[in-house]
């Protein structure tokens, strides 16, 4: 819940607690999905190492388990950090590798997402021809389960992928199908389909209803604080305007967009400092654990060996004793035969 509400740092120290506890408690289902929580609450604050190494955590337990499902989940959290740092041949190899354990496990409403995230970054790379192999393969899925936000999706990859392709009109066509199906309480996809949009319009050259959809964009975007639609849909503003000769309107979008991307980069690179302090707080926490494991063991040998010469040392003495006590007995023995013969 705290991971959900936002509550990142609350959330972190509850779920390091469980770390430990179900640790001690050897329960390592509860583990693996602690891991995967830790995870995403770091993906949140933008610690995208600290991410991936909790990701690669809980995969390693549910790989172990083999419990196919979780490790599909893990499979597309640890996609979505390549992504997000733009290692897009890496992104596609863990998303296929998803894909083909939700496919054991005949969950088509996951397939269909996969199938789309893949369009994406297909287009990126302008590999057409595969990206619109995902699309079609997620209009199939999602038609075969009912499942409108996944035709939804579909209709917006394939108006990415005509944007790509220079394809205007028919952009427009997919991103106003996508529009019918989106369910309205999605804010963020909504505002977002509609920035696409009025990109879609401007391309075309149609200014106006380019603008008419970028100012609901922006509306929707600015209420719920969603910067990077809000960043983009400033940029497409900017772009509009300048078609239109209307200059100095569009300097005044494009300071706009700039100003939310120098503050993107500027909370960028505060995060990266906070995730190289935690991971150094953490590493340093664990080399004290290790050391401390160390100290234990050393001692513990060292007892051992205490122990192994004290009872080396009673045999000897034993032995001593013994054989100084025969020696003595052989001794006396001897003096007494003397004393006979003598007599």
């Amino acid at each position: 819940l705290d991971v959900q509400s936002g509550n990142q740092k609350e959330a972190v120290e509850n779920l390091k607690r469980n770390v430990t506890v179900f640790t001690k408690a050897k329960d390592s289902t509860k583990l693996g999905t602690t891991y995967l929580l830790l995870g995403q609450s770091a993906s949140f604050s933008g610690f995208y190492t600290i991410a991936l190494k909790n990701y690669y955590k809980a995969l390693d337990i549910h790989e172990k388990q083999g419990n196919n499902y979780r490790m599909a989940e893990d499979l597309q959290s640890i996609a979505t950090i390549y992504q997000e740092q733009n290692e897009v041949d890496q992104a596609i190899e863990t998303l296929e590798r998803s894909h083909e354990l939700f496919i054991l496990e005949e969950k088509k409403q996951a397939q269909a997402q996969i199938q789309t995230i893949l369009a994406n970054l297909y287009t990126s790379k302008k590999d057409f021809d595969r990206a619109e192999k995902s699309i079609n393969n997620a209009f199939i899925l999602s038609k075969d389960i009912g499942y409108d936000n996944g035709t939804s999706r579909a209709h917006r990859a394939m108006g990415q992928l005509k944007i790509g392709q220079g394809q205007y009109e028919e952009a427009i066509v997919h991103y106003k199908e996508s529009l019918d199906f989106q369910n309205e309480r999605d804010i963020y996809d909504i505002s977002s389909i509609k920035r696409k949009l009025g990109e879609a319009y401007v391309g075309n050259g149609q200014y106006k209803l380019g603008l008419r959809y970028l100012d609901e964009s922006i509306a929707l975007s600015d209420s719920m604080n969603y910067a990077t639609v809000l960043e983009n849909a400033y940029f497409q503003k900017f772009i509009a305007l300048e078609k239109l000769n209307k200059h100095q309107a569009a300097l005044e979008y494009y300071k706009m967009a700039k100003k939310i991307s120098d503050s993107s980069f500027s909370i960028e690179k505060q995060n990266k400092i906070e995730e190289l302090k935690t991971i150094y707080e953490t590493e340093k926490k664990e080399a004290a654990i290790t050391l401390k494991d160390e100290e234990i063991k050393t001692l513990s040998t060292q007892a051992e060996n205490d122990k192994l010469t004290k009872t080396i040392y009673g045999i000897g003495m034993f032995s001593f004793l013994a054989i100084a006590g025969l020696t003595f007995f052989g001794f006396k023995q001897r003096l007494k035969k003397n004393k006979i013969e003598r007599d």
